[in-house]
């Protein structure tokens, strides 16, 4: 995994391997006009040199530029067969295997699974566990096309990019079946999986996700660390295993990485979380602090010992001042790599920096190659949101909104869209104002109860719930509900399966049913709705606690004490084995 300071072009390795066995072949330069002109593609080189051009601009459609993807991987395979009609096979083993598996695969099978990966394995098609040894090898090249268009629908966020991208994984693994393929069909499929809401469709895409990665996993592990890129592959199958569910595979993966290589802060990270969703805060806690020691300037190492320095600590205001510090320490360290941006193109030759070494060609698929700042404004826009959402969790109001403020200034200001930075960013926003709505309107019923049970002490507190309703209706004012229910509207404008932005519309709406000066009928009305968003959300994120919570405080009001006991049942059972952090707000850095 990379680090914000690292440079993603320098992993664009495909352009110099597109020099095949013609010994006439060109490599393809990146033209960097303004307005590039190109005949239309012949050659499979041509194809190359369009798709990479292309990649490097910001107004080509995502369908266009995906079908681009699958086109040169076509016209690479085409020109390897039209070539061994005329010239002997190149002596790989890569290439027979992948020539019998396209004749018993068809390339638009959507049911490809991993049945079928191990029926390729037992009937002697077993995946590569290296990578081709002659560059030459178009077919390998053509499937790294196909995981690069996969990756652009993944990017995409979209249900429909998304199934296109699960089909173009599953061609890649058609094509090369290595672990590197199964592991883009498997963060193809999970990424599916978040926004499909047909009837048991999440489940059945996570379930296969399990299974593709158990069986890809065994395959790195079982080679023993031979590869030098089987570290980033195993901390990619970690987390995703983590994401799932699988805690007790990504353990095992974590483990096997920290016994045979350096820990990286990405896995160190992990690790902390493990511990904590097992209930092992001080073991988390001592893993965070390790990781800072390792890794000073690495932010998802600070937000996570931040984290658990607030559950673990006595409370106390010293603990929260020293919490606030560390917090703001982490918005400068942001703050000053959102104002770095990576060398996008060599300064004295006008193209981009290719580099041929065959490491960078095994890496190239896993960043964001069509954009050599992709990669860097994903993890700044990601921070961002992550520290909103950890600076809400402590309590830390005002570094929350700080946060969010600064996120959404940064993701304006650049080009190419963070969608689920954006939205939780968005949501961050809200919750602020939520929460203080909420703290406030707490401590309000509190007073009330206090004065009731001392019977004359209430006519004395009769002014102070004067004041605290006044602040009530100017909490809840209409400009202000309509404020928040437009921002977490335009979230799901672009997430449209946004759990945490129904969730702040169920939490919105059960506060205004129960605010004061209420008729029965908009109170009803309210708590109907309140319950409308609380399934949304559940049916987003099944295990989203806060969900449940919400669902059973609404059956509540409503009487429905059963129901209500079911749903705060549900709550306990999902709070158990959560990590402090949930696993999905560092998506961002595995994608």
């Amino acid at each position: 995994m990379l680090n914000p300071g690292d440079h993603p072009e320098q992993l664009s390795a495909v352009a110099a391997f597109a020099v095949c066995d013609n010994a006439s072949a060109t490599q393809p330069a990146l033209r960097v006009r303004r307005d590039p002109t190109f005949s239309p593609p012949v050659s499979a080189q041509q194809w190359v040199d369009v798709a990479m051009s292309c990649l490097q601009r910001n107004n080509v459609p995502l369908e266009r530029l995906m079908s681009m993807m699958e086109d040169t991987s076509r016209a690479l395979v085409d020109d390897e067969e039209e070539g061994s009609d005329s010239s002997p096979p190149m002596p790989t083993a890569h290439h027979s295997q992948h020539s019998t598996t396209d004749q018993t695969q068809q390339d638009d099978d959507d049911s490809y699974c991993v049945a079928g990966i191990n029926a390729e394995c037992e009937g002697g098609l077993a995946p590569s566990t290296t990578f081709p040894t002659v560059v030459g090898s178009r077919r390998w090249l053509a499937a790294r096309f196909l995981l690069l268009g996969s990756r652009l629908g993944v990017q995409g966020g979209t249900e429909v990019s998304l199934r296109e991208a699960v089909r173009l994984a599953e061609r890649a693994v058609s094509a090369h079946c290595c672990p590197l393929t199964i592991l883009q069909l498997c963060t193809a499929c999970y990424c599916l999986g978040r926004e499909v809401q047909e009837s048991g469709g999440r489940s059945t895409l996570e379930g296969r996700v399990r299974k593709l990665l158990e069986y890809s996993s065994g395959l790195v592990m079982a080679r023993n660390m031979s590869n030098p890129m089987d570290a980033i592959l195993l901390a990619k199958q970690a987390w995703l295993s983590a994401l799932v569910g699988e805690e007790r595979r990504a353990m095992e993966i974590v483990k096997f990485l920290l016994k045979r290589c350096q820990a990286e802060a990405e896995v160190l990270v992990l690790l902390a979380l493990l511990h904590s969703a097992s209930g092992e805060h001080e073991e988390a806690s001592k893993v965070a602090g390790h990781a800072g020691q390792m890794y000073p300037l690495n932010v998802l190492c600070g937000v996570v010992f931040t984290a658990l320095q607030n559950m673990v600590d006595d409370a106390d205001h010293r603990k929260q001042k020293c919490v606030e510090n560390l917090l703001a320490v982490l918005v400068g360290r942001v703050e000053a790599a959102s104002k770095e941006a990576p060398q996008e193109v060599s300064s004295t030759s006008g193209h981009a920096v290719f580099p041929v070494d065959d490491s960078a060609m095994k890496l190239f698929s896993l960043d964001d190659v069509w954009s050599s700042g992709g990669k860097h404004k994903r993890l700044i826009a990601g921070h961002w949101a992550l520290l909103a959402h950890v600076a809400l969790l402590v309590g830390c109001g005002s570094i929350a909104q700080l946060a969010a403020d600064a996120g959404l200034e940064y993701i304006s200001g650049v080009q190419g869209e963070q969608k689920q930075a954006y939205c939780d960013l968005l949501c961050s926003a809200a919750r602020v104002k939520i929460d203080l709505i909420e703290g406030s309107f707490d401590y309000f019923l509190r007073q009330r109860r206090f004065a009731q049970n001392w019977g004359a002490a209430a006519q004395l507190r009769g002014v102070k719930d004067d004041r605290y309703m006044r602040e009530q209706r100017k909490l809840l004012s209409h400009d202000e509900v309509l404020s928040l229910q437009t921002m977490l509207g335009k979230a799901l404008q672009v997430g449209s399966h946004c759990a945490e932005a129904y969730l702040l519309l169920g939490r919105l709406d059960l506060l205004v049913a129960l605010g004061p000066g209420n008729v029965s009928s908009t109170r009803e009305t309210h708590l109907v709705s309140a319950a409308h968003y609380f399934q949304l959300a559940i049916d987003c994120s099944p295990r989203l606690t806060a969900a449940h919570e919400g669902m059973g405080r609404v059956r509540e009001e409503q009487g429905a004490i059963e129901l209500s006991l079911d749903s705060f049942a549900s709550a306990a059972q999902f709070a158990f084995g959560e990590p402090i952090i949930p696993y999905e707000r560092f998506l961002y850095v595995v994608l």
